[in-house]
């Protein structure tokens, strides 16, 4: 298992498109290796090929565009969307099943796509408390 999380400075990076860096967790008979990768582009192809080339199975993030959500869905990677904490809390969070899968893109920067404030359901306490984050 692969799991990758939008990175910058130990937290889920703000946005897919523009992350700066990915920490990738690879799960191998119950132990956890990690590395961080630079992206070196911008943009959410960039961003979904570079993913994809790495193997990875899921994404932890904060915002992610319609676009991009379409892309890593249809190469089979679980997208996991609306966190802004440290990355080992959410990767921790993941790995015991606490984090909710995304079922739309969670996008406050790009007009016309979801904004979802709580709506999404993507949130951790059901989209009740109107903040999309932990």
């Amino acid at each position: 298992m692969v799991v990758a999380t939008t990175y910058k400075d130990g937290k889920v990076y703000q946005h897919f498109g523009t992350t700066p860096q990915f920490k990738i967790y690879k799960v191998e008979e119950g132990t956890i290796s990690q590395e961080i990768i630079d992206t070196g582009e911008t943009g959410h192809e960039a961003m979904a090929k570079l993913l994809i080339d790495k193997g990875v199975n899921a994404l932890i993030c904060d915002d992610i565009g319609a676009g991009a959500f379409k892309m890593l869905e249809d190469n089979n990677i679980e997208i996991y969307a609306g966190y802004e904490d440290m990355a080992d809390v959410c990767m921790v969070a993941y790995m015991h099943g606490n984090l909710r899968k995304a079922t739309a893109a969670v996008c406050q920067d790009h007009e016309g796509e979801e904004d979802c404030m709580g709506e999404c359901g993507n949130c951790h306490c059901g989209g009740d408390c109107g903040d999309c984050h932990w």
